[in-house]
């Protein structure tokens, strides 16, 4: 399952990558319909090997990757 908060789907609007794929659209419902973030999202997945970074993960963290993502970007706001 994937899900998708603001931060994941402001990061594909403001990328252009929404608007590259012809699927701009509202944060909300939306972002599950069929083309839109949470397909993205799976698309993009299983292009990643999460192991290239850390050998422990498995080969395809998605969730595990824009989580950690979300994190270091809250922690390095805080900090500012």
């Amino acid at each position: 399952m994937i899900a998708v908060d603001t931060l994941v789907h402001n990061f594909l609007h403001r990328t252009g990558i929404l608007k590259q794929l012809d699927a701009a659209h509202a944060y909300g419902t939306a972002c599950y319909q069929q083309g839109r973030c949470a397909d993205i999202l799976r698309r993009v997945s299983t292009h990643a090997d999460a192991r290239r970074f850390n050998k422990a993960y498995p080969i395809s963290a998605t969730s595990m990757s824009v989580w950690s993502s979300r994190q270091a970007y809250h922690v390095s706001s805080r900090q500012e």
